[in-house]
């Protein structure tokens, strides 16, 4: 499951607000206290993780209501859940996904006293339902109801249709007796009491033409309780990690990640622990009922007060662990820039980590910058955008520093500011200068002379084959010269020649976009190279950046090893889909048409490409050479480039 979508109504400084996220990171930024870690705290509170405790002080003072935080997911609509006791069965066959299509599930929090109780809290799935069962869906109903409902004279179900399905035993665990149109006999149905998705699967199929509606479905009751612990056991496992230091042996920053860990691994093995607590709970039932049989010999009177009852704790209290200082100094009681190191350093170990585990899992951060040096920032990030691109996984960091939002592209970020009555998201198509205007900084500048791109993976390309080729690198080491490299986005390029961000610094700066074959950004070049303050821009020969990488290495790209390296845990999805979509014709025409192909990257997704942009510009790019550059065309075109940076270095540096 994957979060696509949290709805917070009611919750400290939020009335109402609805936040949308992508599947793999997320940077949330804003000012300090403007409702960042809220966001944060509030999906703690609906994975029930205990860290965050909700209270009535929590409720949001501009709003009589109650506190609500909804959650829809992203889900495999193909899986099966155990909704019932018997047979499995999925969430789209069931009706019980919203009108989008996602997995929609809602708690709400009764205000009206003056304290929030275990009974406060209401749980309900939010489904677009057939309007013909609405009153009672279905899912919610026993066997004796849904048998009902097959029997009753009145029932919407027409007796005609239910002969034609059933006298052929299309479903298994239902029959019927031979129907007689000119007889006013209700026939017999005889039903398997441990079938009720089968009977759940005619009535839909019977009401195939019902109007469908919106529907509330209530989770706490019993049935609407089974439902639920099948969907939740399949919930994301959710951790949170804050800022906020506290000075104890069992520290935040030392101990999390050490039970984040321990909570890995239990969920990977729960069913196998499932199985052994099921047989713990029938030994010791078998056991104590033959001790009370002894003890009626004894003292009936006592037997019949007493009974026996398991009292389990959840697997991951039974360990502990921690880190020990071989100087004998506890590692609490070392510098804070320190102990944030140890939970960095996690998240660096799990970004390595190939483990082909199909749990879903979200890492929750906040402010990662935190007593950290600009070098370490980077490494975290690019171990938090590995973690992202992982399998069932997802990462949300909240931060005020924009210097780690230019690592990411403009669709991962979540930029917060406050308003009149709640803090507002921003929408903006140049959404780095919106922050920028709002935390009163641009990203930090240790250049007079900057270079701008037009995407982050434009920016890949660039870094990777300055460092690839050594005649560029010659030229001038982008390491070396520390030159901030941006990327602007595309629909951003035109915004941010027209405002400029950079003027107020006297910055100089050189810009780098794609052709698109078709000169698509001569305006903003023109602009840009007329400002007279030295800065230059200018587009590619070739459409996009992708066209730099030679076919010959693209089609390398296909080969299971390379795809190994890049997709990791990813890898069987990889082959399948070029496998399944891979088509030598088309192969040919874009490999003959190579230099002139507008759109490299919507060619090669159709034949089973996945992420190209990133997979090229990040992996492929590092199998260049000089004498494919040559063939291309491009090696020239580059070096210019590269002289081109190196004469404002000089200049401005």
């Amino acid at each position: 499951m994957i979060i696509r979508k949290v709805l917070i109504e009611n919750f400290r400084a939020y009335k109402n607000i609805d936040i949308s996220f992508n599947k793999g990171i997320n940077v949330i930024i804003g000012k300090n206290d403007v409702g960042k870690s809220t966001i944060l705290e509030a999906l703690d509170i609906f994975f029930g993780q205990s860290r965050i405790k909700i209270d009535i002080s929590d409720k949001c003072v501009y709003s009589s209501g109650n506190i609500a935080i909804t959650v829809v997911f992203e889900i495999d609509k193909d899986k099966e859940y155990l909704i019932d006791s018997d047979v499995r069965t999925n969430l789209v066959n069931e009706f019980l996904l919203n009108k989008e299509g996602y997995l929609e599930i809602r708690k709400e929090w009764d205000c009206s006293k003056e304290k929030l109780t275990a009974s406060s809290l209401k749980t309900s799935l939010k489904a677009f339902y057939p309007k013909t069962f609405s009153d009672n869906p279905l899912p919610t109903l026993k066997i004796t109801d849904l048998k009902k409902l097959l029997e009753d004279k009145n029932s919407i179900v027409d007796l005609v249709d239910l002969s034609e399905y059933l006298n052929n035993n299309e479903f298994e665990g239902i029959d019927i007796e031979s129907y007689d149109p000119d007889s006013n006999k209700k026939p017999v149905v005889k039903i398997d009491n441990r079938k009720r998705a089968d009977i759940r699967g005619l009535l839909y199929k019977l009401s195939n033409n019902s109007e469908l509606c919106e529907l509330s479905i209530p989770m706490d009751k019993e049935d609407g309780k089974n439902i639920y612990q099948a969907l939740e056991s399949d919930f994301p496992q959710y951790e949170l990690f804050q800022s906020d230091r506290e000075n104890k042996d069992n520290e935040k920053d030392v101990q999390d990640p050490l039970k984040v860990i321990t909570r890995k691994v239990i969920k990977e093995q729960q069913s196998v622990l499932d199985k052994i607590s099921k047989e713990l709970e029938e030994r010791v039932e078998e056991i104590s009922n033959q001790t009370l049989e002894k003890l009626k010999e004894m003292n009936p009177e006592l037997a019949k007060e007493l009974s026996a009852e398991l009292h389990s704790k959840d697997w991951a209290s039974l360990f502990d662990y921690s880190f020990t200082s071989d100087s004998g100094i506890p590692l609490n009681k070392r510098g804070s820039g320190i102990r944030r190191l140890v939970l960095l350093n996690f998240f660096r170990a799990e970004a390595e980590n190939r483990n082909t585990s199909t749990n879903n899992t979200i890492y929750a951060l906040e402010e990662p910058e935190t007593s950290q040096h600009a070098d370490n920032q980077k490494m975290i990030m690019k171990a938090f955008k590995e973690i992202a691109q992982k399998p069932n996984h997802q990462v949300f960091i909240t931060t005020h520093s924009n210097n780690l939002i230019k690592m990411v592209q403009p669709d991962e970020i979540t930029f917060i500011k406050k308003g009149e009555t709640q803090p507002v998201i921003v929408e903006s198509d140049n959404v780095i200068y919106e922050v920028a205007k709002d935390l009163g900084t641009l990203p930090s500048l240790n250049s007079n002379v900057v270079i701008l791109v037009e995407g982050i993976t434009d920016k890949y390309f660039l870094e990777n084959i300055n460092q690839l080729i050594p005649e560029y690198k010659e030229i001038i080491d982008l390491n070396v010269s520390h030159i901030p490299l941006f990327w602007v986005g595309g629909s951003n390029v035109s915004n941010w020649v027209d405002t400029r961000p950079l003027q107020s610094q006297n910055i100089v700066e050189f810009h780098l976009y794609d052709s698109d074959g078709k000169d698509h950004y001569k305006t903003e070049i023109d602009k840009i190279n007329d400002w007279g303050n030295g800065s230059f821009a200018i587009q590619t020969n070739l459409p996009t950046i992708e066209n730099y990488i030679h076919p010959d290495i693209v089609i390398l790209g296909k080969e299971d090893g390379h795809i190994q390296n890049y997709f990791e845990s990813n890898l069987s999805n990889i082959q399948k889909n070029i496998r399944e979509k891979w088509n030598q014709d088309k192969w040919t025409e874009i490999k003959s048409n190579w230099k002139n192909t507008i759109d490299v990257s919507k060619e090669l997704t159709n034949i089973g490409y996945s992420k190209v942009k990133n997979y090229f510009n990040e992996y492929l790019v590092n199998m260049m050479t000089k004498d494919l550059l040559i063939e291309l065309g491009a090696f020239d075109e580059i070096r210019n480039w590269f002289l081109k940076i190196k004469e404002l270095n000089d200049k401005y540096n």
